[in-house]
């Protein structure tokens, strides 16, 4: 499943308070977004599991995300 990953990123929604993790797969247009404030973990950990599983071939950016955290 992780081979299906082609994009990790944060976006910053103006009707949502804070940033979004943005996750895109290559067999689908849609993308899975969720706000990070609804998650229980911070946004390091979430690049760290990303690196983990895809041995370091799927990184989340988080340098969006400094000025929040």
């Amino acid at each position: 499943e992780w081979d299906r990953i082609n994009e990790v990123g944060s976006k910053q929604r103006h009707r949502l308070p804070g940033h979004e993790l943005v996750i895109g797969f290559t067999d689908s247009k849609k993308k899975w977004r969720i706000p990070f404030a609804f998650l229980d973990v911070m946004p390091g950990s979430i690049d760290s599991a990303f690196r983990a599983h895809t041995l370091g071939n799927v990184t989340l950016d988080l340098s969006k995300l400094d000025r929040v955290w």
